[in-house]
């Protein structure tokens, strides 16, 4: 008896909402509703799903934003580099190639919350090594690990991407 008064206290109201709607728009089972407690896990479900794909939206949007600034200033760094070996400014090169390191330090350090830390070491190794590279004035070396840099950073891009390929 004491169990059923129980139920019946955590019943109210849920029981005002079945009692007054028509039984044809819930079905003649309503003891799948007994208690409210099915109702409330798929509400919380709902909620973490939903939070998931809001979560999944801002991540993604992030690194596309961030694999986009930082693969266009090596792109325009590139450019540089493949004019004629008297005609690049080495010095203008360094300061492109500074100023792309102190952008990515700060992209890197949101984007290790989510990112597996070896895509972004790969990254991190190679802008390291292009400023190694336009040093000692070897463009060639330098323009290999440019384009090493753009390819990690596109396929950093497409593993976050959600679709069918990335799923299954």
């Amino acid at each position: 008896m004491e169990k059923d008064k129980f139920f019946a206290k955590r019943d109210k109201g849920l029981s005002k909402i079945l009692k007054n709607t028509p039984s044809s728009f819930l079905g003649s089972d309503l003891n799948f509703y007994k208690g409210g407690i099915m109702l409330k896990e798929i509400i919380i479900s709902i909620i973490i799903v939903v939070l998931i794909f809001v979560g999944n939206a801002l991540t993604g949007n992030y690194t596309k934003a961030s694999v986009e600034e930082t693969t266009n200033n090596l792109q325009e760094l590139r450019t540089e580099m493949m004019k004629e070996d008297y005609e690049v400014n080495s010095e203008e090169c360094i300061k492109k190639i500074d100023k792309i390191h102190e952008m990515w330090d700060v992209r890197y350090e949101k984007l290790a919350y989510y990112i597996e830390h070896n895509e972004l070491e790969k990254v991190e190794t190679e802008l390291t090594g292009l400023r190694g590279y336009v040093d000692k004035e070897e463009y060639v070396e330098a323009v290999a690990g440019l384009d090493r840099s753009i390819y990690i950073l596109e396929h950093i891009k497409d593993k976050l991407a959600f679709n069918l390929k990335n799923v299954f």
